[in-house]
């Protein structure tokens, strides 16, 4: 096997390297004017999770 360029890939899947604020979500509801629990309850919903996490559900 050829000697690759890099000897490691980091991939950050949105909390392990990348860490929202506290009040991350809930201040994007309020500046967007959502309701307090929207952006979340969207990004963590049960039946879409599993789905995004392992890259069955595209970014569209």
């Amino acid at each position: 096997m050829d000697s690759l360029p890099w000897d490691a890939v980091l991939c950050d899947f949105d909390g392990v390297v990348n860490l929202w604020e506290p009040d991350g979500m809930a201040a994007l509801d309020r500046a967007w004017g959502l309701p307090e629990g929207s952006l979340a309850g969207a990004a963590f919903a049960d039946e879409l999770l599993e789905d995004a996490v392992t890259g069955r559900l595209t970014d569209e």
